[in-house]
């Protein structure tokens, strides 16, 4: 089954996280499976970063595209990474097919390093904070969607930094509630040369989300 693994991904999508697995019964049921369904266990394709979320998909076999699994009451399958980092479980599964859970990609949001400040200057040496605008959209409502507990800061973006979120504010002006979150300048740990700040997170529905924004090093 490991040729399904070069079927194009569904949008949003960045490819598989579990090997696919083919689910049958002899005698085969009647579909959705009655009460809660079933629950499984399949192994990732690679280690794994433990809660992370996988989404279940199954191999239509009249396209032979990824389709959304459904559970009994026609809502999509969500799946968890294992505390081992090697097993994603899936619970409520209501139709035995080919199986693949499929990784979300990552979302690019737009972030505001030191509203007011275009480059922001940041100085690596500094004891301060530098505040970050994680700014909303049409189809991104930061401060509803985001996990502040999740977020980091700094020269690669996985920087222990976060001190505190202040609460949302309009930072730019477009009628829609940001998120203004302030950060460790040290901890962020920028270079000389550094050009851009990155800001990483997820949001409560486990997503991961990414935000880049320039910044000017000053001494």
């Amino acid at each position: 089954m490991q040729q399904l693994l070069h079927i194009q991904p569904p949008p949003h999508y960045s490819g598989p996280g579990t090997h696919p697995l083919l689910l049958e019964l002899t005698p085969e049921p009647s579909f959705p499976l009655p009460g809660a369904g079933v629950t499984l266990a399949i192994p990732t394709t690679g280690a794994m970063t433990p809660g992370d979320r996988l989404d279940l998909y199954r191999v239509d076999p009249d396209t032979s595209q990824f389709v959304p699994e459904p559970d009994a009451t026609g809502n999509p399958v969500t799946g968890t990474i294992d505390a081992g980092g090697v097993t994603a479980t899936f619970n409520n599964v209501a139709h035995l097919s080919t199986i693949v859970g499929m990784v979300p990609a990552t979302i690019q949001v737009a972030i505001d390093i030191k509203p007011g400040d275009d480059p922001a200057s940041i100085q690596p040496s500094s004891n301060g904070k530098t505040p970050v605008a994680i700014l909303s959209s049409a189809t991104f409502n930061a401060p509803a969607m985001v996990d502040q507990s999740t977020l980091t800061f700094g020269h690669t973006g996985d920087e222990l930094s976060l001190s505190f979120c202040s609460g949302a504010q309009d930072v730019n002006g477009d009628g829609l509630p940001d998120l203004v979150c302030h950060f460790d300048t040290r901890v962020a740990s920028f270079q000389p040369g550094d050009v851009q700040g990155v800001l990483k997170g997820k949001t409560v529905q486990n997503i991961h989300f990414q935000g880049m924004d320039a910044i000017r090093i000053v001494p």
